[in-house]
């Protein structure tokens, strides 16, 4: 360690308040990883790795993996692979390698490596490798592979695999 660098920064309490904010809470934790960030009640709690960074509460608490971030209530928070998951409960479960998934329940679960999900619900569920969905609801329940959704319900279901759908209008 280099004189004057904060490597490992954690505060244990037992209960928290509302309105109070915690790094790396945890009940017990027998290894705290270096240069993670983790801010709220349970955030990065089990298993989070090097350089991740989780906000918010229950966000990245189960295997973060290395270069992960995390922000928004219950995002990132079951497995998540060096991919970025920003807005409530986006990216919850299982987020693949390199995966993007930006906004209320985008990404959900089931987001594939390589992804992009941006948007309200946009790949929400079961998105494949290497598809993009933007705008909500786009490609929202099963995008297969490589699969490209843009606009407001854009092949929200179903979408087979190399099919592109685009939406104008409202």
């Amino acid at each position: 360690n280099l004189p004057g660098y904060i490597t490992d920064v954690a505060f244990y309490t037992s209960s928290l308040a509302d309105s109070d904010i915690s790094l790396l809470y945890q009940n017990s934790v027998a290894y705290v990883p270096q240069r993670n960030i983790s801010i709220g009640l349970s955030a990065g709690q089990n298993s989070q790795n090097a350089d991740a960074i989780a906000i918010g509460g229950s966000a990245g608490q189960n295997t973060q993996g290395p270069n992960s971030v995390a922000i928004g209530a219950f995002s990132g928070q079951f497995s998540q692979g060096n991919s970025i998951a920003i807005g409530a409960l986006s990216g919850q479960y299982n987020q693949s390698l390199n995966a993007v998934a930006i906004g209320y329940q985008a990404g959900f679960t089931g987001q594939n490596q390589t992804t992009i999900a941006i948007g309200s619900q946009a790949g929400q569920t079961n998105q494949g490798p290497g598809c993009i969905a933007i705008g909500n609801l786009s490609g929202a329940s099963t995008q297969q592979q490589n699969t490209v959704a843009i606009g407001f319900a854009a092949g929200n279901a179903n979408q087979f695999s190399g099919a592109h759908s685009i939406v104008t209008g409202k």
